[in-house]
């Protein structure tokens, strides 16, 4: 009888579960064998905690091409235009396909998506769940996930290291040391193919959007075993976090809050992005975070305002989750303005990959955050990530 496909994924965000729906969709029932490990809940990863949305062409008066403009735009000549291309052209099919499976993306009234402006995008173009996507996209993958007899999930593994070998054909990766971290025990774990979607580093930084895990974990084991790494100095900082000097992890302000009519104020109540560029609040981040920095030391202040007042009540509608968090910390955006900084959010660069998602050692695979496919370039634009990790991992698992 012939032994199934042994395939190891580290990290159990949407990346991760998009591979490994897809492999196990492409292969013949009893012919693959995939364990998923990370070291904590999906819950707590990046993915979740995802506010805007899929950056996906819905509308007749865009297109992929205008989509693929805005990418290339704001990666600043540093995007592969192929995977640009491929991602941006493929994005309404994952849209769709999402849908199909019970994805309660936002609609209107005749049942049509909805799509929000964010930055960097010259239309309306972020498919949205409220102000929550991440979390429905994780919903609704883990549970054809957990459904599955060929996929095993463990949560109480942390990789360590991954283990190679030399064959008559060269070097490669024959699975991966880990850790149960809460026994203690440390495992060997082998398999045929390797997959690392350990998503990003922001913790690295004093402020960051990112969860704990979000420790660059995945970056370090590939660096260890000699795989090359691309664009690691290209660190995206959201422009909003809430300012929150008591916490490290600080709490994200959606971009789509100004798509939707927010501004950003100076200290004395003047508009901070009027005539520092044709898109003003709606910028490429690194315009606006730079700006918003540039503000704060020149005055010696510590975060800048986000006046999201002129929303009124729509705020908490379109917003819920914001506006909840907000309140626990004393603040109504409906009434008042929300103190916001730049926070170290996603990296852009990480392992480099070819367009579906192999690294130059054989049998390893990166996908999603903690990969560099050529998609972002120097700055991601707003939603492409999600987009990215819906995407590339079809070709991966293919």
């Amino acid at each position: 009888m012939k032994r199934p496909l042994k395939v190891i994924v580290v990290g159990g965000g949407v990346a991760g579960m998009s591979f490994a729906l897809r492999l196990n969709n492409l292969i013949g029932q009893g012919e693959v064998d995939i364990r998923m490990i990370s070291k904590a809940p999906v819950e707590t990863s990046n993915s979740h905690a995802a506010q805007g949305g899929v950056a996906a062409v819905i509308h007749a008066n865009d297109s992929w091409e205008q989509h693929r403009d805005d990418t290339l735009a704001v990666g600043a000549g540093r995007c592969d235009v192929e995977v640009v291309e491929r991602v941006v052209r493929e994005g309404p099919g994952c849209i769709q396909e999402l849908f199909k499976q019970g994805a309660r993306f936002d609609t209107d009234a005749q049942g049509r998506l909805v799509a929000a402006f964010e930055g960097g995008h010259q239309a309306p173009r972020v498919v949205h769940h409220s102000d929550h996507t991440g979390a429905e996209l994780v919903r609704v993958l883990q549970q054809q996930v957990r459904g599955s007899a060929h996929i095993t999930i463990t949560e109480t593994l942390s990789a360590l290291e991954l283990l190679t070998m030399d064959d008559q054909r060269g070097r490669r990766c024959q699975g991966v040391i880990a850790i149960d971290i809460q026994t203690g025990v440390v495992h060997e774990l082998y398999a045929d193919v390797v997959v690392l979607a350990t998503g990003g580093a922001g913790q690295i930084y004093r402020y960051t959007t990112n969860p704990v895990g979000a420790t660059g974990s995945g970056v370090a084991m590939a660096l260890r075993a000699g795989v090359p790494l691309r664009d690691m100095a290209f660190v995206q900082f959201h422009p909003t976090a809430l300012y929150d000097p008591q916490r490290k992890q600080t709490f994200l302000i959606s971009e789509a809050v100004r798509g939707a009519g927010a501004v950003l104020l100076r200290p004395d109540g003047t508009r901070l992005m009027e005539g520092l560029h044709p898109m003003a609040d709606l910028a490429p981040r690194n315009v606006v975070a730079r700006a918003i920095h540039s503000v704060m030391r020149e005055l010696h202040v510590p975060h800048v305002w986000l006046d999201a007042t002129p929303l009124g009540e729509r705020f908490m509608h379109e917003f819920p989750m914001i506006m909840a968090h907000c309140k626990t910390v004393g603040i109504d955006p409906v009434k008042e303005p929300i103190p916001v900084m730049p926070a170290a959010h996603y990296l852009c660069g990480g392992i480099r990959t070819e367009a579906q998602g192999r690294t130059a050692l054989d049998g390893l695979y990166a996908l999603g955050e903690c990969a560099s496919s050529g998609l972002h370039g120097a700055d991601r634009l707003a939603s492409n990530s999600l987009l990215e990790a819906l995407v590339i991992p079809r070709h991966a698992a293919a």
